[in-house]
């Protein structure tokens, strides 16, 4: 009986948001059913279903899916908050109930039994141009939120500000100090917390007073904080030095080792030459982009971008795609990717510490759209790579010792999913619930770690709550399918070709057409096709015309030509003139395989598939589009309005 309820309350947590799309014609019993019928095979809760079936009780039209799970696994994915024009920046959870998120400029409390949520305050909400409030005129943007306890919270923002939130009495406290930017807050207890910003300035706060202690030291924007004991915390700045700090005495310890190194870099001729050739190309690359040139005339333009704290004074220093490891006693520092020789520099992207002896580096290969895993032993810095994972993952998180999640920005795999891998059983979950990208130029990047089993994701829309601590459904490692489809323009790129099987093709990576059956879930057959002969990015029109033969138009830019391929002995014909550029196709109904084209010159021809060959050509200067009225004629249309009807009757 627990163990019905625990799957009867994980599916109505997991589809909360998807029931309140509810609508007259579509209610929410409606839409319960399919949910139930779908949960697994064994599922109780479809088992349920069944019987509902059986007794007739399903009065209305519905989807039947054929190809359901065998086996009912607990989704993770245990609430979502879903706002269609939010664009969601960030968002914490503040009990097992409430989850405070924002946007840019408004905030929100969110219930996740119900999945719903409303402004703070009325007066909180963006509308008609307004933000959440206005100090001395300036507009005011949300950077970041950090729960102070179970009823407070904190918000830090654009301007400088920090606001103190009660849920409780709704009230907020406006705390004054900053006058730029603020990158990083973090609590030292429930009554204090340390703030850095863009005004090259740290600070102290006291929550109940609502004063703060001015800490200077760096002489650039201050990036972020890390503690690293009970009183010590160290800052990292884009001056290039970090420093540690004590709050028993507020005092701090410079160490500028880093900028040195930097600097003797910089004075070289070599470098020189080397920023010239930068910045030049870097202006000509971004000029048509219109995005401001910015003149880089050092090494670490950007400053330390990160520190990560190992203890027993060493820590790991990322700055101008450089990772060294840096010994506080000694002072020195080496770049750790000299002993990673076969390793590209540019392709390493994140790093996370999993514990003191354990750091992964995401190292990622755009060309073969892979990542994988460099396992670092800091003991010996010995390196373990991780089996490849496609696509690209972008972006990656610690959960614990022993998982690690990440994300891809732009899936091809049909949905946007979450990469779960465990280094104790080399196994690897797809988390799949987000139907849009997943967003890592938020201040969270994307996800936001709650707990070593908890964390959110997000994308423009969505917020979605994890929990991986049940057992997770890790059948299918890699997805079979993997399609991408652009809905830009009239492109398509996923063809039926009868009743069980499809074709697909990927825009990016690779030119193979993929022969896929739906019914039996499986790869049937893949094509590679030759680049030189055809590039299946520049298809934009495809037709079956049957089980072993397609047609396919390319897009003007690539020439417009028609082509036809054979899937079983993998022939390719160019049936169009080089001279041609076909601008559209339609199929003749009432005929047998016969399409017509046309041309921007206006040439229309009519196509026998059945034996590859044109047998029609007609001219009708700036014809722009063709229809079929009835079996025996068909209109066409000109650029200047004027019209033919055509008779198909002698052919």
């Amino acid at each position: 009986m627990k163990d019905n309820l625990e799957i009867f309350t994980n599916l109505f947590k997991t589809k909360n948001h998807l029931l309140q799309k509810m609508d007259r014609d579509w209610p929410s019993e409606r839409i319960l059913f399919q949910f139930a019928y779908e949960d697994a095979v064994n599922s109780p809760i479809s088992i349920q279903a069944e019987k509902f079936l059986v007794k007739n009780r399903v009065q209305w039209p519905w989807l039947k899916q054929k190809n359901r799970k065998k086996i009912k696994f607990m989704n993770p994915n245990y609430a979502t908050i879903f706002k269609h024009d939010a664009y969601w920046q960030g968002a914490e959870l503040l009990n097992d109930n409430i989850l405070i998120a924002f946007t840019t400029w408004s905030l929100y409390v969110c219930d996740l039994k119900t999945g719903k949520y409303q402004p703070f305050n009325d007066e909180d909400i963006y509308k008609e141009g307004t933000c959440l409030y206005t100090e001395g005129g300036k507009s005011s943007k949300f950077i970041g939120c950090l729960k102070v306890d179970t009823i407070q919270f904190v918000t830090w923002h654009d301007t400088g500000e920090i606001c103190l939130w009660n849920i409780k009495d709704k009230s907020k406290k406006i705390l004054k100090g900053h006058t730029a930017k603020i990158n990083d807050v973090q609590l030292t207890n429930s009554k204090e917390l340390l703030s850095c910003s863009d005004d090259h300035s740290i600070r102290i706060w006291d929550l109940e007073k609502s004063t703060s202690k001015l800490l200077k030291g760096h002489n650039d924007i201050v990036y972020g904080m890390k503690f690293i004991g009970e009183n010590k915390f160290i800052s990292y700045s884009k001056d290039i030095t970090f420093r540690i700090w004590d709050l028993k005495d507020n005092s701090s310890k410079p160490f500028d080792q880093i900028k040195i190194y930097c600097d003797k870099i910089t004075n070289t001729n070599e470098y020189q030459e080397y920023l010239k050739k930068y910045n030049q190309e870097w202006s000509e690359s971004n000029r048509k982009l219109n995005i401001p040139f910015i003149d880089h005339t050092r090494k670490a333009q950007k400053g330390i971008e990160d520190i990560l704290w190992i203890g027993n004074n060493k820590l790991i220093v990322e700055f101008d795609c450089e990772i060294h490891y840096f010994d506080l006693e000694t002072l020195k520092h080496e770049d750790m990717q000299n002993k990673w020789s076969n390793i590209e520099a540019n392709e390493l992207s994140e790093l996370v510490l999993l514990d003191s002896k354990k750091l992964s580096v995401l190292h990622s290969n755009y060309n073969q759209d892979a990542s994988c895993f460099l396992m670092i032993n800091l003991k010996d810095n010995t390196i373990t790579i991780t089996p490849d994972f496609k696509p690209v993952i972008t972006n990656i998180k610690a959960l614990n010792e022993h998982k690690i999640i990440g994300f891809n920005e732009n899936s091809t795999m049909g949905g946007y999913h979450l990469t779960l891998y465990d280094l104790n059983t080399k196994s690897t979950v797809y988390l799949e619930g987000h139907t849009e990208e997943i967003n890592s130029r938020i201040t969270e990047g994307g996800i936001r770690i709650i707990s070593d089993t908890k964390f959110i994701s997000f994308s423009d829309s969505e917020i979605r709550l994890w929990d991986i601590s049940a057992k997770l459904d890790s059948s299918d490692i890699l997805p079979k399918i993997k399609v991408e489809i652009d809905v830009r323009d009239d492109r398509t790129n996923l063809l039926i070709l009868d009743n069980r099987s499809v074709i697909f093709w990927a825009y990016e990576y690779k030119n193979n057409i993929t022969i896929y059956d739906f019914l039996e879930d499986s790869v049937v057959k893949e094509i590679e096709i030759n680049e030189e002969i055809l590039q299946l990015s520049s298809v934009k029109m495809s037709y079956a015309i049957s089980k072993s033969d397609i047609l396919m138009i390319e897009d003007d830019i690539h020439g417009g030509r028609l082509i036809h391929i054979n899937l079983e002995s993998n022939n390719i014909i160019i049936l169009s003139d080089t001279d041609e550029v076909i601008t559209h196709c339609i199929k003749v109904e009432g005929y047998v395989n016969h399409f017509i084209t046309w041309t921007n010159e206006g040439i229309i021809k009519i196509w026998d598939m059945n034996k590859i060959e044109c047998i029609v050509n007609y001219i009708f200067e700036g014809v722009c589009e063709i229809l079929q009225i009835n079996k025996k004629n068909i209109i066409a249309v000109s650029k200047n309005g004027k019209h033919r009807v055509l008779s198909l009757e002698n052919f």
